[in-house]
């Protein structure tokens, strides 16, 4: 199983100013192609809620774990739930703690 984490929301909406602002623009493209080229054969994918934080914001590490960890709870309910749909009606009798 693949789980990736899709995180092409962090491009923010301002254009770069300075030599600095381009650097750091090129940098984060490149994340977020190489983030679509990973998620393409994923099995799971999470998409944790990051569209108002930039790639390199520091300080906004903890609400983008949080928004992470939600997101990926999020994800794996829709995947045990989509696996569990699979299952065969016999297969799913008497199975305690199977979501």
């Amino acid at each position: 199983m693949i789980v990736a984490v899709d995180l092409r929301g962090l491009l923010p909406h301002t254009f770069p100013t300075n030599l600095f602002g381009v650097a750091s623009r090129s940098a984060e493209i490149t994340l977020l192609w190489q983030s679509e080229s990973c998620i393409k054969d994923a099995d799971i994918v999470i998409r944790p809620n990051v569209e108002n934080i930039g790639t390199f914001c520091e300080d906004q590490n903890e609400s983008i774990y949080q928004a992470g960890r939600t997101a990926a709870r999020i994800a794996f309910l829709k995947s045990s739930l989509a696996w569990r749909k699979k299952l065969p009606r016999k297969s799913r009798k008497g199975r305690k703690g199977v979501v």
